[in-house]
């Protein structure tokens, strides 16, 4: 399972980098929730496909965003690591910073039912606003 777990996260995040929010479906669990840090001004858990695209779509007000991922793993027989680094460029301001980040995927029943965003720097980030 945990390649085809690996692949299923791959499948997501392609669908979110390219706004086909309509077929999330196909890989989060209905019961899905995505838990971004408190102090964020996105910061919170949002749940389902529908609070997914809500969070990108908060997080696309504030920010634009580069990916720059440098690993995806199977933890496991369940779990997923995502370590990428992110340039967060403020809308407001203009400024930027690149912050490493991991995200770690829970499965169940090959689909993708939590994540939980870890952003190295959160203070660094709410500077740029």
């Amino acid at each position: 399972m945990s390649q085809a777990s690996v692949g299923v996260v791959q499948a997501m995040l392609d669908h979110a980098v390219n706004a086909r929010w309509d077929q999330l479906h196909s890989v989060l669990a209905e019961d899905f929730v995505i838990i971004e840090p408190d102090s964020l001004p996105y910061g919170g858990s949002y749940h389902g496909v529908d609070g997914y695209s809500a969070l990108m779509k908060k997080i696309g007000a504030h920010f634009e965003l580069t990916f720059e991922p440098e690993g995806l793993h199977a933890v496991g027989d369940n779990m997923v690591m995502l370590r990428m680094n992110v340039t967060f460029a403020a809308r407001s301001t203009g400024r930027r910073v690149r912050i490493p980040v991991v995200e770690l995927f829970t499965m169940r029943a090959g689909r993708i039912a939590r994540s939980e965003v870890f952003l190295f720097d959160t203070a660094a980030l709410l500077a740029t606003l």
